[in-house]
Parts: C-alpha cells; structure tokens; sequence
C-alpha cells in the first residue's frame, strides 16, 4: 500500500478512532509513532510465520533483491 492510498482509506473514517497494531503475542497495542523511513528488501521471506520483506542493513543487505523505501506502523520500532 502507498502512503497516497492509505491516507484515502483513513479519510473515510472519523478523525476520533485509536489505531492499534498486533501486539507482540497477541492482542493489540496502540501505535505510538509512524517510524523511520527504511530500505526495504521485498519478498526474501518466505516461511509463513515471518512477513514476506526484510528491513535492510548491514548485517542483511539482500544484494539481490528489489528493494522499496516504506515505513513501519509498529510499536516497537
């Protein structure tokens, strides 16, 4: 998802809503931030337990792999 089409879908909705993530086991936390720009190294993961692309950095570069710049909704970045 662009940052275009997700602000779309957030306008549809009241400005008074919390926005939670996945919590850690389970349940949901609230989000605390947008986060960091990072580089991104799409679909290097394919066990089903992992999500499928790979924040980027010196101990896991992904030469080979197209890459994408995104943020992370999460609480724990």
């Amino acid at each position: 998802m662009k940052i275009k089409q997700l602000i779309e879908q957030l306008q549809q909705l009241p400005g008074d809503l919390n926005v939670y993530v996945d919590g850690h086991e389970d349940g949901i936390t609230d989000l605390e931030s947008v986060g960091e720009v990072y580089d991104v190294a799409l679909n290097v993961n394919t066990e089903g337990f992992y999500g499928k692309h790979q924040i980027t950095d010196s101990d896991l570069p992904f030469p080979d792999k197209k890459k994408a710049r995104g943020i992370v909704l999460s609480r724990y970045l």
